[in-house]
């Protein structure tokens, strides 16, 4: 299911008490599949994975509207912001950066630190 960041909670609670038809509940899989793979590979390392996410981060960013299952068709066809769910993914990706940045701890090249002199 989608993290309070990711729609606005009335946005969730309309989706979660609507029946929606067969086509709208495809969509949200659509939907909700792209959010986890964006969160799920953000870091990744080898390179399906890093694609994956790189493939989930344009679909979301593109303006196209000529197929069907188009991030912008699919937000038009949940009833969803498209503006807004893109704002709050690349908020999310930018906490994460933001959060990895203040755990890296530099470097210390101990090789070096062998030939410094004593104090």
């Amino acid at each position: 299911m989608f993290e309070p960041d990711v729609l606005l909670p009335e946005q969730v609670r309309a989706l979660q008490g609507k029946r929606l038809t067969s086509e709208q509940r495809l969509l949200y899989a659509v939907l909700e599949e792209a959010v986890h793979s964006f969160r799920t590979y953000v870091w990744a390392g080898r390179p399906r994975e890093k694609q994956i996410f790189r493939d989930a981060e344009e679909w979301f960013e593109s303006a196209d509207t000529s197929w069907f299952f188009s991030f912008i068709n699919v937000c038009d066809a949940l009833g969803l912001d498209p503006d807004y769910v893109r704002r709050a993914m690349r908020n999310w990706k930018a906490a994460q950066l933001q959060s990895r940045a203040q755990l890296k701890v530099p470097h210390v090249d101990t090789h070096l630190n062998r030939h410094l002199p004593h104090i």
